[in-house]
């Protein structure tokens, strides 16, 4: 019995079939895995950048099978040896170059709805300009992404998305990190330092401040992104919910609306990109504040699931009826967390007291002194008026005075929208008139006694 290949060219295209099989069942299983990390609230888009990857591979070595077939046509013929018996029949009822050419036609089809899951916009450039129109488009380099929707092309354009809305860029005013300037950071990695290609249409070439309005295609491969040349980076900005699909932002003939309604549908990641929280405390049951807002959650106590926060820097407040507040600054990646504390008693003379403020995140004082942002939640003499104040820069300062009540926590509400009282008044003279401050700012009782990070 004979046995192997006829000739070198037939063994080289079943290994070409072989590796390109093996591609299309990576990107596959890399996509299962997006989908259940998805299913857990987990962020996916490095699964999705991988599964590109495989994606870009593959089709390139798609490209180089179709060359061989058409360099190797005639060695491609199925061969039969001696004793009658094909080497190598590629399939029950087809020999030959038809088989692999029918066979790079699969492959083809197989990858072009693979990028449809992906929501890979087409390479090559879309629109055009009807005859005796001038083409305002331009190619540049992108040397500024200021946020998530405004590029500066070459130092000089600067350029609004058309068709996409993505939020401002900036931190949080609870403190955190915003969705801006996520956005902003995933827009740098798509395209600082490219060369790329605007699509201006030629009826709406700037929006109203006078930004050059339109879409931008990618002109090089990226390879760390897992995209390439003639990518639409608008489209690519809704797919991993960077953006919104909005089309006020400027009627644009690149703009595809069926293409970015699509892409917003079906973006990879959902915002925001959140954390799991496990939260613990010596003693349990602490209430739970982020960034000054009331969660709903007790330390300790699983019955509403896991507390879920917002990627970034947050401040973690804990408390409790006899205890100290304890304040932790905590940065946050999309992974689960399991953090534990211990929480101090406080003073014979001291209480707890939680300053609220109308709007909330307004600036709280404590003796005239500035100690955080609305809800603060800290310790104050049992025995002694404190002078307690908020301010905005909206809002004129508004005071009262409040003092700390053994076995119980006092709950103060400071509304800057309602007129300045003649209390108001007194008490901002009096804190003029006071040598030095009269109480230290918000204390940090407690100390970390366990701190892990799971992904």
């Amino acid at each position: 019995m004979v046995t192997g290949y006829s000739n070198a060219s037939i063994a080289e295209a079943r290994q070409r079939i072989d590796e390109l099989d093996k591609e299309l069942a990576q990107f596959k299983s890399i996509i299962q895995a997006a989908t259940a990390a998805e299913q857990k609230r987990q962020d996916s888009t490095e699964f999705y950048k991988a599964a590109r990857k495989v994606l870009m591979a593959a089709s390139a070595d798609l490209d180089l099978f179709k060359d061989f077939i058409n360099l190797h046509g005639p060695d491609l013929e199925a061969q039969v040896g001696s004793g009658g018996t094909p080497y190598f029949t590629p399939l029950s009822g087809t020999q030959g170059i038809d088989f692999y050419r029918d066979k790079a036609d699969s492959y083809e089809a197989q990858i072009a709805a693979d990028e449809s899951i992906l929501v890979v916009p087409a390479s090559g450039i879309v629109g055009g300009v009807p005859p005796g129109k001038a083409d305002p488009s331009f190619d540049g380099i992108v040397t500024q992404c200021s946020d998530g929707d405004t590029i500066v092309i070459d130092d000089s354009r600067v350029v609004r998305f058309a068709g996409i809305d993505a939020p401002e860029s900036g931190d949080s005013p609870l403190g955190g990190q915003s969705r801006g300037t996520v956005a902003k950071k995933v827009l740098e990695n798509l395209i600082l330092g490219k060369k790329v290609h605007v699509g201006v249409d030629f009826n709406t070439k700037f929006d109203m401040y006078n930004r050059w309005l339109g879409v931008i295609y990618l002109l090089e491969d990226n390879p760390d992104e897992g995209l390439k040349a003639g990518a639409n980076i608008n489209v690519e900005m809704l797919f991993r919910c960077m953006a919104d699909d909005n089309e006020k932002f400027g009627k644009n003939h690149y703009v595809d609306p069926h293409t970015n309604k699509q892409a917003a549908e079906r973006c990879v990641m959902g915002w925001p990109m959140q954390a799991e929280l496990a939260l613990h405390t010596k003693p349990s049951g602490c209430e739970v504040l982020i960034d000054g807002r009331e969660t709903g959650h007790l330390s300790g106590k699983s019955g509403k699931g896991a507390l879920l926060v917002p990627i970034g820097r947050h401040v973690i407040t804990m408390y409790k009826l006899g205890y100290g507040a304890l304040h932790v600054v905590q940065d946050f990646e999309s992974k689960k967390y399991d953090l534990s504390y211990d929480l101090l008693p406080i003073g014979e003379n001291e209480g707890l007291v939680e300053i609220h403020t109308i709007p909330i995140a307004s600036i709280v004082l404590l003796g005239g002194n500035p100690v955080g942002l609305s809800t603060v939640v800290t310790t104050l003499p049992a025995n002694t008026e404190t002078i307690v104040g908020a301010t905005s820069s909206k809002y004129e300062p508004h005071y009262t005075s409040v003092k700390g009540l053994l076995g119980q926590i006092v709950k103060v509400v400071i509304d800057l929208t309602q007129p300045l009282t003649d209390q108001d008044k007194m008490l901002a003279i009096e804190l003029a008139n006071l040598p030095a401050p009269v109480v230290t700012p918000v204390k940090k009782v407690g100390r970390p006694r366990k701190t892990a990070a799971v992904v």
